[in-house]
């Protein structure tokens, strides 16, 4: 491990008028190193459907990933051997949105052809099929809450988010959030703690809902008019991240109601963002092709982890998040794996303790740097 070994070749003692500063500047020196993140393609299917795919959607309780194309179909894969289980078909026209709920048994589908689909995961039986008015369904997510309440919700054109009730059968609308504004709802994400529901727009707005009242509680106003065409909230339901075709990524707390930071040097409209497990990263998708891991915290790019040849449309973690995947207007699947400790190894928190210094490489180890020797020991939590 290159920043043990770094780390080891520095012999003081804490005594010493001099610690500080090297402790100092062995931090400096650690984080001025181009350390690379390690990642590696786990999977590529270069033609995973026959047109271009807009949707993905790994399964948060399995190896199981969905994705939806142009081409009229959705394919249920799996996400360690890269084989697909079947194909569903029944749409008429392109899959521009689809998820999964919670307990990864069901799908629900969003189509061009103005049709909402659900469908059985497990074997990919067809549920129901719901016309709605052309424009009026375009993004699509199940509540976090299920299965005590059985809902998901679409964004319209109408600038309004709706809530259908699948406890019974046909679903109905039982409750719509409207933005106030008659403008195009590119995407709607719930906070994964269920109490929030996030809309943005074409006119570079996100409206924030309280799902309980189902008041808009605030709205995000970008700065340059762009559509908003993706969103998506940290795990932990704090932070919310948009990408624009501004080429820009912008990072919101929605306790607070404010901008915390501002995410540039991209070279296309983004696409799709997508919240990693731990609360510190993100990936996006470009119009350019690249796959590209954020920091939040400092809100830089840590690398470019994947390229399609065409624009990136759709991202999705797994449950455990050191893997996601990412699927193009290209016709590709890819799955890429990441190692987290090398991320982790980037940022790194100094403590000053009576006779000795650590430094903390992960959640799992920490290097106790003492006047005699340097010595990596197992963190007790």
């Amino acid at each position: 491990m290159r920043v043990v070994q770094y780390l080891s070749s520095y012999k003081f003692s804490y005594r010493s008028k001099n610690f500080n500063f090297y402790i100092f500047h062995l931090l400096v020196d650690l984080r001025q190193q181009k350390m690379s993140v390690q990642y590696t393609t786990h999977i590529e299917q270069s033609n995973a459907h026959s047109s271009g795919i807009w949707s993905a959607k790994w399964s948060p309780r399995s190896n199981v990933v969905i994705t939806g194309s142009l081409d009229k179909t959705i394919k249920v894969w799996d996400a360690e051997t890269g084989e697909y289980y079947r194909t569903l078909h029944g749409h008429n026209l392109g899959i521009i949105s689809l998820d999964i709920d919670p307990m990864g048994e069901m799908i629900v589908s969003v189509s061009l052809d103005n049709t909402i689909r659900r469908w059985s995961v497990n074997d990919g039986i067809h549920l129901e099929t719901i016309q709605v008015i052309p424009g009026d369904a375009w993004s699509c997510q199940f509540s976090p809450a299920l299965p005590e309440v059985r809902h998901f919700a679409t964004s319209s054109q109408k600038g309004k988010v709706d809530i259908w009730d699948i406890s019974t059968m046909p679903s109905s609308i039982v409750q719509s959030f409207s933005s106030g504004e008659t403008k195009f709802g590119f995407c709607t994400r719930f906070s994964p703690n269920g109490k929030l529901l996030a809309f943005s727009t074409e006119n570079d707005c996100i409206h924030l809902f309280d799902v309980e009242s189902g008041k808009n509680i605030h709205k995000f106003k970008g700065e340059t008019g762009c559509p908003i065409r993706t969103i998506d909230f940290t795990p932990n339901s704090s932070l919310l991240i948009s990408g624009s075709d501004d080429e820009t990524i912008n990072i919101y707390d929605v306790r607070h109601f404010n901008r915390i930071g501002k995410c540039t040097g991209l070279d296309g409209f983004v696409m799709s963002v997508a919240a990693a497990g731990d609360n510190e990263h993100f990936v996006s998708g470009s119009t350019d092709g690249k796959v590209k891991l954020w920091n939040i915290e400092n809100k830089q790019c840590l690398s470019t982890v994947g390229t399609h040849s065409n624009q990136v449309s759709a991202l999705s973690w797994n449950p455990d998040g050191d893997k996601f995947i990412s699927v193009s207007e290209d016709k590709s699947l890819k799955c890429i794996m990441i190692n987290n400790n090398t991320i982790r190894m980037l940022y790194m928190d100094l403590v000053h303790a009576s006779i000795s210094t650590k430094i903390r490489l992960d959640k799992l180890q920490c290097v106790d740097i003492n006047e005699t020797f340097t010595s990596i020991y197992p963190l007790i939590n």
